[in-house]
C-alpha cells in the first residue's frame, strides 16, 4: 500500500466501524420493532460496502480489487431496498412490507448481483484496468447492467424520499422539517454518488465518498428510529427530543467523520498543489 492513500482509506474505514457499531448496538436492542430490524439491515449493508471499499483502497492488485468491488455490491444493491422498506415502516405502512413485497423488490438487485459476479456477456463490466496516480484503484468501463442498477437504485431511494415527505405533509406543518431532514439525509449521498460517476469530483480519480456520506444518513435514521420506537410507533416533535444516548453517539460519530474528512481534503489539496507546481 502507498502511504499516500492512507488519508483516503481512513475515513472509509471509520464509516465501516461506525456502521458496524450501529448494526450491533441496534441488533441487541431491536426488541420486536420492525423499524429497528430494517435499520439493522441498512447498516449491515453499509458496513459491507464501507469495509470492502476500504480494503479495495488498501490493496492494489487488479484481481483482488475486482473481487472486493464485487463484494461491495452485496451491500450497495441491498441498501436501496432497505431504505424503501424503512420509509414504508416509518410512514405507518408496515403491512405493505410483507416478505412477498420485499422479495419482489429484491428481484432486480439479485439478478444484477448475479450479473456483476459473473459479468455475463460483459453486461456489467465492459472492461477493467488498474488506474495510476495517488490512488491506484480499478478503473471499470461499465456495461448496460450497471446503469440499470443505478436507475433502479435511484428509483427506490427517491420513492422513499417521496414517502417521507408525503407523511410529513399529512401530519401538518410542525412535522414538515422531520421529513425534510430525513429526505436530505439520503439526497446528500446520492448527489455525492452522481458527482463521482460523472467524473466531476475534485478528489483523486476513482475515490468514491458515497459510503462515507451514507453514514450521516445512518445517524439520522438511527435518531428517527429511536424516537419512533420510544413512543411506541407514534410520531413525535423535533429530533432533539431523541434519547440522549443516540445524540451523544451521533456527536462522536460526526466529530470523527468530519475530522477524517478534513484530513482527506487537506491531503487532496496538497496533491493538487504539487501537481500544479509541476
Amino acid at each position: 500500500m502507498d502511504w499516500q492513500s492512507l488519508p483516503y482509506m481512513l475515513p472509509i474505514m471509520a464509516a465501516g466501524i461506525i456502521s458496524l457499531s450501529l448494526t450491533i448496538y441496534t441488533f441487541i436492542h431491536r426488541r420486536n420493532s420492525m423499524l429497528l430490524k430494517i435499520f439493522v439491515f441498512i447498516m449491515a449493508s453499509l458496513s459491507i460496502w464501507s469495509f470492502g471499499y476500504a480494503m479495495e483502497i488498501y490493496l492494489t492488485d487488479l484481481s483482488t480489487s475486482l473481487l472486493l468491488a464485487k463484494i461491495e455490491y452485496i451491500g450497495i444493491m441491498s441498501l436501496p431496498v432497505g431504505w424503501l422498506a424503512f420509509a414504508f415502516s416509518y410512514g405507518g405502512m408496515e403491512k405493505k412490507m410483507t416478505r412477498r413485497n420485499i422479495a419482489l423488490l429484491s428481484i432486480v438487485p439479485a439478478i444484477e448481483l448475479a450479473i456483476c459476479w459473473t459479468n455475463y456477456d460483459h453486461l456489467f463490466y465492459r472492461g477493467v484496468e488498474m488506474g495510476a496516480g495517488v490512488l491506484p484503484m480499478i478503473k471499470p468501463s461499465y456495461g448496460p447492467a450497471f446503469w440499470v442498477n443505478i436507475v433502479y437504485s435511484y428509483s427506490l431511494i427517491f420513492a422513499g424520499i417521496y414517502l417521507f415527505l408525503r407523511k410529513a405533509l399529512e401530519l401538518g406543518r410542525n412535522y414538515v422539517h422531520q421529513g425534510v431532514i430525513l429526505a436530505s439525509g439520503v439526497v446528500i449521498p446520492v448527489v455525492g454518488n452522481i458527482i463521482y460517476l460523472s467524473g466531476l469530483s475534485p478528489l483523486p480519480a476513482g475515490y468514491d465518498i458515497t459510503p462515507l456520506l451514507f453514514v450521516f444518513t445512518g445517524i439520522i435514521l438511527c435518531a428517527a428510529a429511536a424516537v419512533y420506537v420510544a413512543v411506541s410507533g407514534q410520531f413525535t416533535p423535533p429530533y432533539w427530543q431523541a434519547p440522549v444516548l443516540v445524540l451523544i453517539g451521533s456527536g462522536f460519530a460526526l466529530w470523527g467523520i468530519v475530522s477524517l474528512a478534513v484530513l482527506t481534503f487537506k491531503s487532496a489539496t496538497i496533491h493538487v498543489a504539487k501537481e500544479f507546481k509541476k
